[in-house]
Order: structure tokens, then C-alpha cells, then sequence
């Protein structure tokens, strides 16, 4: 998995997480305000990554345990290489919705997503602009809700990732890293 979406998942995850469940269709509202984040990646060289990310999400219930997500979220993030002090900016601003989902089994679905907008844009240290992906990703995820009434659930699989518009970056980011980051 493309490791600035896992980036996304995760977080998407730890907001869902922390809704709470009600009765209404819509079980949970809120807003992030700069909110940090970090985490760390190997591309044969370790690299570090600090974030902000701001915007607002939704969970619907879906019933059978199932909740759809729709965030809308602006970001940026420095990404370190941690051996050189080399570093790029990752940045964008795109709305992400769950739409339909499909019981594979027990506490097992196919969820369908899009996020769509100006999803990565990765600027050198120079401040120059290296690739722009924007448009839509559908992604198809297996997910098990873990059975229960309560937001979240883990991430089994990514079973399918349909890409609509120009989305250079994706797919690369180690390629990226390594010709931003280091001399060779």
C-alpha cells in the first residue's frame, strides 16, 4: 500500500475511532484544527515525517456495525531523511468518502471509497513543485468492523485502486524520497 495512503487511512481510522456511536444516521461530527501527527517509513534509508492536518468528518451508520466515513482534509507534512538531513513537503487538500459497502462474510466487507481533489503535492527543499497528483482515487478495501456497534475496525486489505487524473507521485514515493533526499 502506497504509504502516504496508509498515512490517511490511519488517521481517518483514528478519527473514527474516537466517535462515539447514537441512533442518528449521522453518529458523529467534528473538525480538526492543525492537528500534528508523525510517523516514520524505510526506503532502504529511514525517513521521518511530521504533519499538520485541519479539515472536518462525518461517520454514518451503516448498520451491522458498519460506519461510512466522509473526511475533508487539508495537510502538510516535512518528510526527513534521518542519515542526510534531506527533506521534501508533501501537501493537499482533498475531501475522502466512503460510499457503499458489500458483507463478504461475518464481520468481513468490501468497502468502496473515492477521495478526490488535489491529493499530493510534493515540493523540493527549494520550494519547487516535483509532481501534482489531483483527481480521483476509488480504492475497494476489505475491512472487518470487528463485529461490534463501535466505529473503527482494522484495515485487512487493499483490494483495488482505480486512479482517474494525472497522479505522477503515486505509487513513488521511495523513488521521491530518494532523489530529494539523498546524493546518489
Amino acid at each position: 500500500m502506497h504509504k502516504h495512503t496508509s498515512t490517511m487511512v490511519a488517521l481517518t481510522a483514528a478519527i473514527a475511532a474516537a466517535a462515539a456511536p447514537a441512533s442518528a444516521t449521522v453518529t458523529e461530527r467534528g473538525h480538526l484544527d492543525d492537528e500534528s501527527y508523525g510517523f516514520g517509513y524505510s526506503c532502504g534509508f529511514p525517513m521521518e515525517v511530521e504533519g499538520v492536518a485541519s479539515g472536518n468528518f462525518r461517520l454514518r451508520d451503516g448498520g451491522d456495525g458498519l460506519f461510512f466515513a466522509l473526511d475533508r482534509i487539508t495537510f502538510r507534512e516535512v518528510h526527513v531523511n534521518t542519515e542526510t538531513g534531506g527533506w521534501f513537503t508533501i501537501s493537499g487538500r482533498f475531501a475522502a468518502n466512503e460510499t457503499s459497502a458489500r458483507r463478504v462474510s461475518g464481520s468481513l466487507y468490501e468497502v468502496r471509497s473515492v477521495k478526490a481533489g488535489q491529493v499530493v503535492v510534493i515540493t523540493d527543499s527549494d520550494g519547487e513543485v516535483v509532481a501534482r497528483d489531483r483527481g480521483a482515487i476509488r480504492r475497494t478495501l476489505l475491512f472487518d468492523t470487528g463485529g461490534d456497534q463501535v466505529p473503527g475496525g482494522e484495515l485487512v486489505e487493499l483490494l483495488d485502486v482505480d486512479l482517474a487524473g494525472p497522479h505522477e507521485a503515486f505509487g513513488n514515493q521511495c523513488a521521491i524520497a530518494e532523489e530529494l533526499t539523498t546524493d546518489g
